[in-house]
């Protein structure tokens, strides 16, 4: 009996010295970069293939695939030739990150509002109506924000990105 009391002895005194000692958190600090809407629906636009970067989702609508580069827009590739498909454009959409496509019509995120854009001219894709704050709050590297620090921001204005201003700073 002494030995197993001498056992859990030591078994709780090594359990208690394993305690990891206390790390301060850390914070950034971000502040928006906010753009009016009128100015936003003016960026919206289909231009010239570009190179892809960093891709997201892909979405194919009839003979064409959508290739989402994330929070930039779309890359356009003409999918008639399966093994060979062409780069035909991209739609510049800031902020987007999914797409979605019925009867020519666009539904495409940008930040917190949904945008419709009319396809019918794939090579002139143009806004047809902007949903505003349908969507939560980008927010800076994809962070988790808790309700208490998400701002105001001015209306008609999104969040067109995030500008660090301090890094991993002790609270």
């Amino acid at each position: 009996m002494k030995f197993y009391f001498v056992i859990l002895v030591f078994s709780l005194i090594a359990f208690v010295s394993c305690v990891p000692s206390e790390v301060e958190p850390l914070y950034s600090k971000y502040e928006p970069i906010l753009i009016k809407r009128s100015i936003a629906d003016q960026m919206i636009k289909t231009t010239q293939p570009k190179s892809i970067t960093k891709t997201g989702k892909f979405y194919v609508y009839k003979n064409y695939i959508f290739l989402a580069e994330e929070n930039v827009g779309y890359h356009i590739y003409d999918n008639t030739n399966i093994s060979s498909p062409i780069d035909i454009g991209f739609i510049e959409v800031f902020n987007s990150t999914d797409i979605s496509i019925l009867n020519n019509v666009i539904y495409t995120n940008q930040g917190t509002d949904m945008l419709v854009l009319d396809a019918t001219n794939i090579k002139d894709i143009q806004l047809v109506k902007r949903l505003e704050n349908v969507s939560a709050e980008i927010t800076p590297d994809n962070l988790v924000l808790m309700p208490k620090y998400l701002y105001k921001r001015p209306q008609n204005t999104i969040t067109y990105s995030w500008k660090l201003i301090e890094e991993n700073k002790n609270l």
